[in-house]
């Protein structure tokens, strides 16, 4: 897995941290658990302050965390996305740093799932 960058969103007040996820995976859960760490990472960068410091221009504005996974299990990924992101802001640490919106008006999340021919052979 990569460092994840921060770029544009495609609304004028939404940025994206972008981290990619690539495969193939051999040991699903190590690799979950090493997605869940990026991911926690991630958000706690949003609310600390430390994206904002790197792009004041975020500042303000919302967060999308977007993941792009290449060569990834479709169907296991996307159950522990799901859980992770219904679940992040369920804990009240979180969700209380979510909401006082002191350096993101908002931090969502997307991903998709790409293959390349070498996984498809």
């Amino acid at each position: 897995m990569s460092t994840p960058f921060v770029t544009k969103g495609s609304a004028l007040d939404e940025w994206q941290v972008v981290l990619t996820a690539v495969g193939p995976w051999h040991d699903v859960p190590r690799e979950l658990l090493k997605l869940q760490d990026r991911l926690y990472d991630c958000v706690d960068a949003i609310l600390d302050g430390q994206v904002a410091a790197t792009f004041p221009a975020l500042k303000g504005c919302r967060v999308v965390i977007r993941v792009i996974c290449v060569d990834a299990p479709v169907s296991e990924v996307r159950a522990f996305f799901e859980r992770f992101t219904q679940g992040i802001f369920q804990q009240a640490d979180y969700r209380k740093a979510r909401d006082q919106r002191e350096y993101a008006s908002d931090i969502g999340f997307a991903i998709s799932f790409e293959q390349t021919a070498e996984a498809n052979a």
